[in-house]
């Protein structure tokens, strides 16, 4: 393939048969070969992903859909929103999701949630949408992977200069708030 990913293709692909859940409950494991935690790694933008796995118990939801409960777990490593140096993180979520084939989105109903198959929806997720008869737990993982996560993540004790902050949140280093600055503008003050 040169280099060039298919963007179509998920880095992290485990697909499963929807009608291999039946009345009984599915137990799997899948976990990230080095190559696939690179190219998550790549996509999400961490420096590195050392593990990736989950293990999940589907089971058959509404007799054509699929719950699926789990655990997430990943060691990764992502950069100090505030040094840029390296920050290791552990993640261990529970995550859960329902699918539902696309073929029968029309039971939804417009908003989702109030087609003929789900009038008691109202406390539940909507499904997600599935194409096909195969759910991607890989790109399930990979997704709750990407949730999970610190969007900001910090080295203990890391912080911004004082000028630096005062800049960025838009004061003059003078102590006046950004709030009392544009108070000033609109009425003519100084």
């Amino acid at each position: 393939m040169n280099g060039i990913r298919d963007i179509d293709a998920p880095e992290f692909s485990r697909p499963f048969r929807a009608d291999e859940v039946l009345d009984d409950e599915r137990s799997l494991t899948i976990t990230a070969g080095a190559g696939e935690c690179a190219a998550l790694a790549e996509r999400f933008g961490f420096i590195d992903i050392s593990a990736l796995g989950a293990e999940m118990r589907l089971s058959r939801w509404r007799r054509k859909g699929v719950r699926i409960v789990g655990r997430l777990t990943a060691s990764l490593t992502q950069r100090c929103s505030v040094t840029l140096e390296p920050v290791p993180e552990q993640v261990d979520e529970t995550l859960e999701a329902l699918y539902w084939p696309q073929a029968l989105a029309g039971a939804l109903g417009d908003d989702g949630r109030h087609g003929e198959a789900f009038s008691d929806l109202e406390h539940e997720e909507i499904p997600e949408l599935f194409e096909g008869d195969f759910i991607d737990l890989g790109e399930l993982a990979a997704e709750w992977l990407a949730l999970s996560v610190d969007p900001y993540p910090r080295l203990e004790g890391a912080e911004l200069p004082a000028a630096a902050s005062e800049e960025e949140a838009g004061g003059s280093g003078s102590g006046d708030s950004p709030f009392r600055i544009l108070s000033n503008l609109n009425t003519g003050g100084e």
